[in-house]
């Protein structure tokens, strides 16, 4: 069953994919920190954290580093997170659609699969 912490991640993802209406908390990281500010806001949830990012390490296109899983266009994937630290979120970027493309796909797998390993009740 999703928990209400849960459903709060979904719908912010959701919010983030295709630019908008919500905009990152912290544009200068990436997924993994965003869900990690999210939940922080809700008490204790970092078994919920490390699940959703074991989950992003299922998407098809994962970079192979945790760190970094998104793929950058034109550099390797943790020299792409660095040097991108003004348009990590971008729309207008590849770098940027991605990211918001990468959300959709977890907010997909997330109501799909209807649990979050490790999840408190």
């Amino acid at each position: 069953m999703v928990t209400e912490v849960q459903k709060v991640v979904i719908e912010h993802l959701r919010g983030l994919q295709s630019a908008g209406p919500i905009e990152p908390l912290f544009p200068h990281y990436g997924i993994c920190q965003e869900i990690r500010e999210l939940l922080c806001m809700y008490g204790d949830h970092s078994d919920l954290y490390y699940s959703i990012k074991q989950l992003l390490q299922k998407h098809p296109d994962y970079t192979g580093e945790p760190t970094s899983p998104i793929p950058h266009p034109t550099k390797n994937y943790s020299d792409g997170y660095i040097s991108t630290l003004e348009d990590k979120w971008d729309p207008r970027t590849d770098y940027g659609r991605t990211r918001r493309e990468w959300c959709k796909w977890l907010a997909d797998r997330l109501e799909e699969e209807k649990y979050i390993l490790g999840d408190k009740q």
